[in-house]
């Protein structure tokens, strides 16, 4: 073999050396150095993202929690005064504060590391010792940063579904408890009605029992589940089944304190209509009296003016003074009584309104009237002083003595009057009941026969009293009638017709005595 022979083989040698030292280094040196470079890096930048998380959610010594936004204002009306639930809004800023410092911590150090080993190794090394170990850790690193990436990207979005599904199983719990709380209500028959402006509430507002804030919808919501926090701090009930009706509950309409403990039982409305001075009140307290002194029923008040009223003219009634006389309000709504009444195993809240006989002469003041659209029962008072042939039989010293109490206006034009303005407030009588009640019996019980609602009716319709067409009238209007004579003189006793009133009208609302 000549010399250039010898000196192809030695080169290809010398490569195939080479390249094997190469392939030596790089499997045995450089290979797992960056694997080993790159898991470390991967994992320290993993534990990096998982301490900033934890100190974006305050637990941890690093702290860097997402700042608390302060209340809102008192005066924003589009807020409740109630901290959201973390799920709907703190929780939303704790995943957003944790990626930023779960991101941020790891792009600080591996940013700083890898300028420390920039300076190290290409720098302050020798050349052949810090290039190729230079190389080989970058390389490392940058495969670590990829794999950390990764990683934490996957971590990142892990936490966004948890959030998502959360927040989706709390939005999916609070709407079955407002479906069930409402459903609760139908069930029961129970609608919720403000005794002061007449309107029908879906929902009560409630103030909170520690500060009196109002809180204009406490059902499960942004503001809490189960429970939601006032600003003062105190935890208050979100649904009536939960006990909220404990609380203080207004109208969201007029802002009017309810009944207490509103959205327990069904509801329903009693107007007691008639004339001006035809008995209307004092027939009222009667009834009320009626079925606080009966065994079969329990009585309570369900706010303090109906209590304070009745406390302070049933004494009156009962030694035979006067009441007093319900006079129009302006522009304000008449506010009624309210009462729980409990027969056997029924409940229900009883609201009784007693308006002005003048308020059915105008049909602005008709308008005002609203609850007579809530009202399935009427009470007609018919003064039999207002009667005509009845007046005209009193001697004349009884005349001058019942003159100051006499209703002046004819009952069949009164009755006209209150017909209208029921109809008027769309109110279809053919559904509806009406209890015919003639009032002050005993100031005339010399001068009419007595009887039951047949002998009563049979009496009005006598060419001798000439209220025929008003009886029809009453009798082709409402789909149930009755007749009653009634005395609100109880110094001897409770007259028992007004129980027989009470039995008529609690039977046809589902009470069994």
């Amino acid at each position: 073999m000549d010399d250039d022979g010898c000196a192809v083989a030695f080169m290809i040698v010398a490569v195939l050396a080479a390249i094997g030292a190469i392939l030596v280094v790089l499997f045995f040196i450089a290979i797992p150095f960056i694997t080993i470079a790159g898991l470390g890096f991967a994992g320290y930048g993993i534990t990096l993202y998982t301490v900033g998380v934890a100190g974006a959610l305050d637990i941890a010594g690093a702290r860097a929690p997402a700042p608390v936004a302060p209340p809102p204002s008192e005066r924003d009306e589009k807020r409740d005064p109630a901290w959201p639930h973390y799920l709907y809004g703190p929780a939303w800023n704790d995943l957003k504060q944790s990626m930023r410092m779960g991101f941020r911590l790891p792009i600080e150090r591996f940013t700083g590391h890898a300028r420390r080993l920039a300076w190290l190794c290409f720098e302050a090394a020798p050349a052949l010792i810090g290039w190729p170990s230079g190389l080989l850790i970058f390389v490392g690193l940058g495969l670590g940063a990829v794999g950390a990436t990764a990683a934490v990207l996957m971590v990142a979005l892990f936490q966004t579904a948890i959030w998502l599904l959360l927040a989706l199983l709390a939005f999916l719990l609070l709407m079955t408890l407002r479906g069930a709380d409402t459903l609760r209500l139908k069930i029961k028959g129970i609608g919720l009605f403000c005794p002061a402006c007449h309107q029908k509430v879906d929902y009560p507002s409630y103030d909170c029992p520690h500060c009196g804030r109002r809180h204009a919808d406490v059902r499960p919501g942004r503001y809490g589940v189960v429970n939601r926090r006032c600003y003062c701090g105190l935890h208050m009930r979100t649904l009536l089944m939960l006990g909220s009706s404990a609380m203080v509950a207004r109208c969201p309409s007029c802002g009017e304190r309810m009944a207490e403990k509103v959205g327990t039982a069904p509801e329903f409305v009693l107007p007691v209509v008639g004339g001006a001075s035809s008995g209307k009140t004092r027939l009222m307290l009667a009834l009320v009296l009626s079925l606080d002194e009966r065994e079969e029923t329990m009585v309570a008040f369900a706010d303090e003016p109906s209590k304070t009223s009745y406390d302070r003219f049933v004494p009156a009634l009962k030694v035979g003074a006067d009441t007093w006389k319900t006079v129009m309000s302006g522009e304000t709504p008449l506010r009624g009584y309210s009462i729980y009444v409990s027969a056997g195993e029924t409940t229900k809240l009883l609201h009784v309104f007693d308006p002005a006989g003048e308020v059915f002469e105008s049909a602005e003041r008709i308008q005002m009237q609203r609850y007579l659209a809530a009202a399935r029962t009427f009470v007609y008072t018919l003064d039999q002083l207002a009667v005509e042939p009845v007046w005209r039989s009193l001697e004349v010293p009884e005349r001058a003595r019942f003159k100051k109490i006499r209703s002046t206006k004819a009952p069949e034009l009164m009755f006209a009057q209150v017909l209208s303005g029921i109809e008027e407030q769309g109110v279809d009588p053919r559904h509806a009941r009406l209890a015919v009640a003639l009032t002050k019996q005993d100031l005339v019980s010399d001068h009419v026969p007595a009887g039951d609602s047949d002998a009563i009716r049979a009496w009005l319709e006598s060419p001798e009293v000439g209220l025929d067409n008003m009886v029809r009238t009453m009798t082709r209007a409402f789909a149930e009638i009755r007749f009653f004579r009634t005395s609100s003189r109880i110094e001897d006793g409770l007259d028992p017709a007004i129980n027989d009133l009470t039995d008529w009208i609690l039977g046809g609302e589902g009470f069994r005595l």
